[in-house]
């Protein structure tokens, strides 16, 4: 399962962020026919619960289903338990503090009545007050998605740093420079041979476990990859994610006669991109000349007064429309941009 960061294969930058999921359940590998126990911590996310009646309300309720495989996308929820916006005594979730709550499905198959012969993909959840006016989901608004895995699946997955529980898991915002550490910890569904590797370079190993840790230190700027490998003397499965880490910004003042915006080059096989931003520390372009990947080789140069940001592409094909986006500071701006 590999898990997207940012936008589409974009990766994260920016901010601390503790180790507590937004979304936590036991067991940490749920098959069907298993009990599932979720916990959201409405201080991530959306924060749509946030300090609501005190962050310990006997208010709070779910609203839940799960995706099979005979569901046609993320909004495809079957099997849909209770009525949206009514204080159903059997969706109450439990109030723990500090903006915490849980909630309890005994047997995943039969609280949802799923037939057999369906398979269970995830179970969808939404945490919400009695009216349904507010509700805590993912920071982008999407539901929130508790993976099931087959009986007899042997699965691995990264759990720290924390990631948002999406239709694709997104890892939240990493803070770190160079010479800078993160935690990475990983799990396996069964005792087993796991491995971790950052940049291709093992950094921990273990023997007949379930769980594996390790606090590298990073040496290098750019596009960081992390894995994580389980054995289980049957095949290999693996898990990973990917942050990035911005290099010293290039101070250079603008091209000779280039302006705010697009500024096309000869047979217009080449473009400088000029983008006001004063106060900003960095920004990266993204874009499908790119495969939207953050990539070092497109980091904007900063003028010397602070004020702009600015790169020139080469080998564009003229005629050919290339949308584009500038990721300035970790936060995505100019969404609907388009070279032309």
């Amino acid at each position: 399962m590999k898990k997207i960061c940012l936008l589409l294969s974009v990766l994260t930058i920016a901010i601390n962020v503790p180790a507590q999921r937004l979304l936590s359940w036991t067991p940490e590998f749920p098959v069907d026919n298993s009990n599932l126990v979720m916990t959201v911590d409405c201080t991530k996310g959306n924060q749509g619960l946030l300090n609501y009646e005190g962050g310990n309300s006997a208010n709070i309720y779910v609203h839940v289903g799960v995706i099979t495989n005979l569901s046609t996308g993320p909004t495809d929820w079957r099997y849909v338990k209770f009525t949206w916006g009514t204080p159903d005594v059997n969706a109450h979730a439990t109030p723990l503090g500090s903006n915490k709550y849980q909630y309890t499905i005994t047997n995943v198959r039969s609280f949802f009545g799923v037939p057999a012969g369906e398979t269970i993909r995830k179970v969808c959840v939404i945490f919400r007050n009695a009216s349904g006016s507010q509700k805590q989901v993912n920071s982008d608004g999407s539901d929130m998605y508790n993976p099931v895995y087959g009986n007899s699946e042997y699965a691995v997955r990264l759990n720290l740093p924390p990631f948002e529980p999406r239709y694709i898991p997104w890892i939240e915002p990493i803070n770190v420079n160079v010479g800078g550490s993160i935690s990475i910890t990983g799990v396996a569904s069964a005792n087993s041979n796991l491995t971790l590797k950052l940049n291709g370079n093992t950094i921990q190993t273990a023997s007949g476990s379930n769980t594996i840790s390790a606090t590298p230190t990073i040496t290098t700027a750019c596009t960081q990859q992390v894995f994580l490998e389980g054995n289980n003397g049957s095949g290999t499965v693996k898990d990973s994610f990917s942050f990035y880490i911005p290099p010293t910004v290039t101070v250079a003042p603008l091209p000779a006669g280039t302006v705010e915006g697009i500024n096309y080059g000869a047979n217009n096989t080449s473009a400088t991109l000029v983008l006001y931003a004063p106060g900003k520390n960095n920004v990266v372009l993204l874009g499908d000349f790119s495969n939207w990947a953050v990539l070092c080789a497109n980091q904007m140069n900063k003028t010397p007064d602070g004020n702009y940001f600015w790169i020139t592409l080469t080998g564009l094909v003229p005629g050919t429309e290339y949308a584009y986006q500038y990721l300035v500071d970790n936060s995505i701006s100019d969404p609907d941009a388009v070279i032309d």
